[in-house]
């Protein structure tokens, strides 16, 4: 279950790490969405952070007459310990745009019945920082996750998490590499 979470929480990051990117490119303009329009388009990527590889898809489109951006995400966990099959996990987010926070916030619903939901808490030049607001059942459990840019169509992340009064500790590094493009 806490591998399940770590992978949904990756998959989470993966989703919000371009929004640090073009957060720049959207200040000064009325678009609230111009941090998350370079999401569009499906991405791929990796963890090898564990014992096993962990293979994950993500598809970004916006619905609603362009008022949320849905995010599905696909991760297939290899087969770990004694196990002999792998494990699927997928998730379903909302992006939406808090005008009198004036933030950007993300629920994601995971194949697990976990909810969580983030905020983007700070940004800067190639680096992007989301917060947990709550993390259902997560029993105070507190997640960071940090992506650092290595151009426009690959990113690191790094996800850390604390227990209830306890240090944050790196529990995964992902890479994700852009495959297609809204209207390519």
């Amino acid at each position: 279950m806490r591998r399940i979470r770590t992978t949904a929480l990756a998959v989470l990051i993966a989703v919000l790490l371009p929004l640090g990117l073009q957060a720049q490119e959207g200040e000064g303009t009325d678009d609230p969405w111009a941090p998350l329009r370079g999401l569009v388009g499906a991405w791929i990527g990796s963890d090898r952070t564990s014992d096993s590889v962990t293979q994950v898809t993500h598809i970004y489109g916006f619905v609603f007459g362009g008022e949320f951006l849905k995010s599905q995400t696909r991760a297939v966990l290899a087969p770990a310990g004694d196990a002999t099959n792998p494990t699927l996990h997928e998730t379903v987010g909302y992006f939406s745009h808090d005008s009198e926070r004036g933030k950007i916030i993300f629920r994601q619903f995971a194949s697990d019945g976990v909810v969580s939901t983030h905020v983007l808490q700070d940004f800067g030049p190639g680096v992007l920082v989301f917060a947990s607001e709550a993390v259902e059942d997560g029993g105070g459990l507190r997640e960071r996750v940090t992506f650092r840019f290595r151009g426009r169509d690959t990113f690191d992340l790094a996800v850390d998490r604390a227990a209830p009064g306890g240090d944050y500790r790196t529990q995964q590094r992902l890479v994700l590499r852009r495959v297609t493009e809204a209207g390519r």
